[in-house]
């Protein structure tokens, strides 16, 4: 296997005291005081990979060419045509991404890939051309600012750590720290022994089925049967082990002390330059002139003790106020979770987050629900739920929108070697949804659910599934209120289900399906189609389909965005940014980076933190 670059301060010395690279601002006793204030000259707004990697380079470490012949000979050509002294910064990326195809619409995105990782889209594991130098007097003042208690932002708040990620794992990785490398080393605190199990089984199968190599690129940008083939490079991390990852990385890069966690961001406004604080008194006092240099202005809070998740989140009086030249939105896409709409999903019985379908779910590990969980959506988190529930036995009802045959299903373009648990899932949804009419929403009705057992009463009442489903008939109207669900459950025109296959006994599929209304008992209404109304009841519901990014704090944020008469998304409407620098085309100074720059793997994102420090370097003038 390749070896990955390392950088030549990878062991970099870390510090203590005061922040590096920014002023703290207090009295002359040298206490803290409420508000807590700071001056930097970059703020970069979120803590996940996108921060990570920005932070590495603002810190000094800049990169250059090796000098390896690159596969791409054009590429090659044109980084030979600049001093081997020179680095990537320095150069004219736009000149160097100029023809480069990808998975990314990123030109950046691109050219860091095509470095980091050399024809990755076919397979290879080759060596990265990068080559990382300590450029310590390059350095520029920065702080990153999140809401998880450690570095890794929505990875904090992922889950289950025995979940795998879609991407592989040397996707991954951060600048000058193999992922592979990191996690085989003999520190058994952060490699763990069920990932390396995982990647000795996934490693088995592809070899199983090697002949599995053609593809086509997904909806989510990944080539997923176009992958690579040696060794441990070919498997999928873990959650907690990618976790783990971003944590070691700013500890062993001296990136950790400038990162504020436990931190929300409240509102974001432009001031003047000019902040004076009186030592004697402490007192903050703003300078006033028209013509000052605007700055960014961030009003935040504390977190009381902080859970990972960022859920149920206790905040605290605390308050900060950071004041920066250049500002960063590197926010991810998990802060506003996508809801359905429907009366009802406000109740405590709804969760919008597998975190908290895990905890609720983990409260009753004594005593598990009898009713089953209705888990609504059809993409990975969804499956994720559904492979945590049946890990658990308890019974599920999936219901999604599109039919199970949808060219759009994600699991149709998963590869069976490598991703076997979505696989399953999807062959689970096929099979229960063509298993019988008692599934099919145009012509379902049936309210109970039995194995195959001879006494299918007994059989009910064991699965903890009885009173499952209720139909109405078709004459009736969707119900708008609890009196008349009441009245449709005791309706006579409801009959038994017969039995379905022991390997479907707690998993029950309704494609083309749409839930319209949720009670507090847990009872939902479902309706397909021109079909009846259809009741579920159940002990909690799950509705996962998706999130995307909050801008809230931002005043006019919607002005920023690609199309400002549209919904924020961070595959179809993102912020609209300058491809080569991230800079906003609407607001000077203003940056966006990760999926709200719409690169939605960490595998791309790390290109725009190549274009931002190099727009910052250049608005300084430190570089042409």
């Amino acid at each position: 296997m390749a070896k990955c670059e390392m950088s030549t301060t990878q062991q970099s010395t870390r510090f203590s005291g005061t922040r590096r690279n920014c002023v703290r601002h207090c009295s002359s006793s040298g206490r803290r005081r409420d508000p807590e204030h700071f001056t930097t000259e970059v703020c970069i707004l979120g803590n996940g990979p996108s921060a990570i990697s920005l932070a590495y380079i603002l810190n000094g470490n800049w990169p250059y060419y090796n000098g390896d012949p690159h596969p791409d000979s054009t590429l090659h050509g044109k980084l030979t045509e600049y001093s081997g002294s020179m680095s990537i910064l320095e150069m004219d990326i736009q000149y160097l991404s100029e023809s480069l195809e990808g998975r990314s619409d990123s030109p950046v995105a691109l050219l860091f890939d095509a470095l980091h990782h050399p024809n990755a889209d076919i397979g290879a594991d080759e060596p990265s051309r990068f080559h990382w130098r300590k450029n310590s007097h390059r350095k520029i003042p920065y702080l990153a600012v999140g809401k998880t208690i450690r570095p890794g932002g929505a990875w904090q708040a992922m889950g289950n750590d025995s979940l795998m990620t879609l991407s592989l794992n040397r996707w991954m990785e951060m600048p000058s720290m193999c992922f592979v490398d990191w996690l085989n080393s003999d520190d058994s605190r952060f490699s763990s022994e069920s990932t390396r199990n995982l990647f000795a089984a996934a490693t088995q199968a592809v070899n199983a089925n090697s002949t599995n190599r053609s593809g086509t690129p997904s909806a989510r940008g990944e080539c997923f049967s176009q992958i690579p083939l040696t060794e441990t490079g070919c498997a999928r991390a873990t959650m907690g082990d990618v976790t783990r990852y971003y944590e070691t990385y700013c500890n062993v890069m001296g990136l950790d002390n400038n990162f504020l966690n436990s931190v929300f961001v409240d509102k974001v406004d432009r001031v003047c330059a000019g902040l004076n604080r009186n030592c004697e008194s402490g007192e903050v006092e703003n300078v006033t002139n028209h013509n000052c240099d605007k700055w960014w202005r961030i009003a935040a809070h504390r977190i009381i003790e902080p859970h990972p998740s960022t859920e149920n989140i206790e905040t605290s009086s605390n308050q900060i106020e950071i004041r920066c030249r250049y500002l960063v939105l590197a926010t991810g896409t998990t802060d506003s979770a996508n809801i359905l709409g429907v009366p009802g999903e406000n109740l405590p019985v709804v969760y919008h987050t597998l975190r908290q379908l895990e905890t609720a779910l983990q409260s009753q590990i004594e005593s598990p629900p009898r009713d089953p969980v209705l888990i609504i959506g059809a993409g990975l988190n969804a499956a994720d739920a559904i492979i945590y529930c049946r890990q658990r036995g308890v019974p599920i009802v999936h219901a999604f929108r599109d039919a199970v045959d949808s060219p759009t299903m994600i699991f149709k373009q998963l590869p069976k070697a490598v991703y076997p648990e979505y696989c399953e899932v999807y062959a689970m949804m096929k099979d229960s949804v063509g298993v019988g009419a008692h599934v099919t929403m145009a012509t379902i009705n049936h309210t109970n659910i039995a194995t195959s057992s001879t006494d299918e009463t007994d059989s009910v009442v064991d699965m903890g599934m009885a009173d499952l489903i209720s139909d109405a008939n078709n004459s009736q109207p969707l119900m708008n209120g609890i009196d008349e669900v009441d009245e449709i459950i005791n309706s006579e025109n409801i009959t038994n289900s017969s039995s379905i296959s022991r390997y479907l006994q707690n998993y029950t599929a309704f494609s083309s399906c749409n839930v319209t209304r949720i009670y507090s008992d847990g009872r939902c209404i479902l309706q397909g189609g021109n079909a009846a109304p259809l009741m579920v009841k159940c002990s909690h519901v799950a509705i996962l389909i998706g999130s995307e990014p909050s801008l809230s704090f931002l005043d006019n944020w919607r002005s920023l965005l690609v199309d400002p008469e549209l919904p924020i998304s961070s595959r179809h409407n993102p912020l609209d940014v300058d491809p080569f620098t991230y800079e906003s085309r609407r607001q000077p100074t203003l940056f966006a980076m990760g999926p709200v720059a719409g690169d939605n793997f960490v595998r791309f994102l790390k290109g725009g933190a190549l274009a931002i420090a190099r727009r910052i370097h250049q608005l300084k003038g430190n570089i042409n």
